[in-house]
């Protein structure tokens, strides 16, 4: 049977759990763009990545002027099997959001970790044009997953494992 675990422990909370200092005052908008608009932006379907919020060049600003020096940008995608991604915006590529999202704070922070909170592979060709300086790849963290994550970035643990799956830049790319 299915069984359903009474606390999942997201990224953030993941992160803070290790000692990460996150922007809380970003955290807090997030969460509330989450919740306002929670049923609009719960477009969750077994092809789609979930919607998500703008992050325009003058929020990336604000974070780093409040002493932020790290930018971390997680990406999400649901995958499952017998379930092929579509070479589409919002499955194997990016969204326009998304991609917004990364130039606008790559441009603004001196150091930007791509974390990629999902099941298979998406393009990459958009580190042609975006800084990043590291790029966590966490599959499905599970339920407790994400403590670790903060231990990675705290260099706590060295993540160094063969994946079972060739990640390429561009669609094209692939044999």
């Amino acid at each position: 049977g299915v069984k359903v675990a009474k606390e999942t422990i997201n990224i953030t909370q993941g992160l803070i759990n290790q000692g990460v200092n996150v922007d809380k005052e970003l955290f807090d908008t997030y969460m509330n763009w989450l919740d306002d608009d929670y049923e609009s932006n719960l477009i969750f379907t077994a092809r789609s990545s979930d919607p998500e919020m703008e992050v325009p060049l003058s929020l990336a600003q604000e974070v780093k002027d409040r002493g932020a020096d790290t930018a971390f940008i997680v990406l999400s995608r649901f995958s499952s099997e017998n379930i092929d991604m579509e070479i589409v915006d919002g499955d194997f590529y990016l969204t326009d959001i998304e991609l917004d999202m990364i130039k606008n704070v790559s441009s603004v922070f001196d150091k930007v970790v791509l974390v990629l909170h999902i099941g298979s592979c998406i393009d990459f060709s958009f580190l042609d044009e975006c800084k990043i300086d590291g790029i966590i790849y966490t599959n499905y963290l599970g339920v407790v997953g994400a403590d670790s994550l903060g231990k990675i970035v705290k260099g706590e643990i060295s993540p160094s494992a063969k994946l079972p799956l060739t990640i390429a830049k561009r669609y094209e790319d692939y044999p």
